[in-house]
């Protein structure tokens, strides 16, 4: 575009103005890329303390209030069927 105007084809004004957009949009990139990257960060946090917390889940479990016990046997278990003699 500088070789452009240089040559007379596009006006100063016109180059201000593609300029000022061009910079605009570099800005609003830049702002999304920033939010993405915090995004990313935590969702890398959440999965790896679901990682530490699947290496050991007996702990898991048992440091679980009622609540995230029923969560964690939903999110486990499909089903769970127990025999007449009470076997699983």
């Amino acid at each position: 575009m500088l070789h452009a105007h240089d040559a007379g084809a596009i006006p100063l004004e016109q180059l201000k103005s593609e300029h000022e957009r061009i910079t605009r949009e570099i800005e609003a990139a830049d702002r999304l890329l920033a939010a993405v990257s915090v995004h990313h960060g935590v969702i890398e946090a959440a999965i790896e303390q679901a990682l530490v917390r699947l290496g050991d889940c007996r702990v898991t479990y048992c440091e679980a209030g009622g609540t995230g016990r029923c969560q964690l046997n939903q999110a486990v278990l499909e089903r769970l069927e127990v025999g007449r003699g009470g076997g699983i």
